[in-house]
């Protein structure tokens, strides 16, 4: 069997916008899907989520040494990525940073609840307010959970108050300081890997 899945994470949900869809193509192309048919799905086989590992982990290197690291030459390992970056499945290319190189070294995780009718406006105050980082809609007590960083503990409490207290809907929240990363950047095609496996 191959793997159809899209690595790319869910931002938000104002719209239909790529969410991460898997069903399995057996070799005769019979489709079986799995039930997580969220969206877009992006065609691919076992050398393609290879390909799709290797590049998360180092974005950086040149085709020569992708394709020898896959067991292929350089131009289909080079077709098979410009297929992958056109269907959505690579989103971009991009640097890690360390929030504690530029002085952001406290990670703050926020529930919010909001006034349902005003969740357009907030969901567009997210996207504009740059202390947040990531934000996901939730199935639970909170309606979003919301990632900043700040410098300390005193500007997470003037981040609390003048960036996120202010914005539209906002009725409640509840902020949880975290101490100590014990796992950042996992890799989403490790994840989908996991999901191969088991076909």
């Amino acid at each position: 069997m191959v793997i159809a899945a899209i690595v790319r994470s869910l931002g938000t949900s104002a719209g239909p916008g790529p969410r991460m869809a898997i069903f399995f193509v057996d070799h005769s192309g019979n489709r079986a899907d799995s039930g997580l048919d969220f969206g877009r799905a992006v065609l691919m086989d076992a050398t393609d989520l290879k390909i799709l590992i290797a590049l998360e982990a180092n974005g950086r290197q040149s085709f020569t040494n992708l394709a020898e690291a896959m067991g292929m030459s350089k131009t289909p390992c080079w077709t098979r990525v410009q297929t992958l970056e056109q269907s959505g499945a690579i989103s971009g290319y991009s640097a890690n940073i360390d929030g504690r190189a530029v002085g952001l070294g406290v990670v703050a995780i926020l529930q919010v609840v909001i006034n349902p009718l005003q969740r357009t406006e907030f969901e567009e105050a997210v996207r504009a307010n740059d202390a947040i980082l990531e934000c996901y809609t939730t199935a639970g007590d909170a309606d979003y959970i919301l990632k900043v960083v700040c410098r300390d503990v005193d500007d997470v409490d003037d981040v609390l108050r003048h960036n996120i207290s202010p914005m539209p809907g906002l009725s409640k929240s509840s902020t949880t300081i975290c101490l100590k990363s014990v796992k950042s950047r996992g890799s989403v095609a490790v994840a989908a890997r996991r999901l191969w496996q088991k076909a």
